[in-house]
């Protein structure tokens, strides 16, 4: 990840990617993002944060699957977001989060509801 990627909700762009700092004892990177106002409340208190993947592939014995992200994932990367159905409460300025290294396992089936 780097400044000026993308931040997506659902594939779309609810912000960037502004700064990028090493913590004092350098175990961990920060990363600074920057919402549109819009799209605050959308980011709870169990948010789940994960880095973009361009292309994704699972191959079995009886069937494949390949998944393409956008030619801009592809090129730039960036993060990505959702919430699970129990959606906590809005999250406020300057919360922390994990970086996760792949979307948790059925998130696509996640469907809270989020009013903004």
């Amino acid at each position: 990840v780097s400044p000026g990627d993308l931040i997506t909700f659902r594939g779309m762009k609810v912000g960037t990617i502004t700064k990028l700092s090493l913590a004092k004892d350098s175990r961990i990177v920060h990363v600074q993002i920057n919402i549109d106002n819009k799209y605050v409340k959308l980011i709870r208190t169990n948010s789940v944060f994960w880095r973009k993947i361009g292309v994704q592939a699972k191959l079995g014995l009886f069937g494949s699957s390949l998944k393409i992200s956008s030619m801009d994932s592809l090129l730039h990367g960036g993060i990505d977001f959702f919430t699970p159905d129990n959606a906590g409460d809005i999250a406020k300025a300057n919360s922390h989060f994990p970086l996760v290294g792949a979307p948790p396992k059925d998130w696509e089936k996640w469907n809270p509801k989020l009013e903004f």
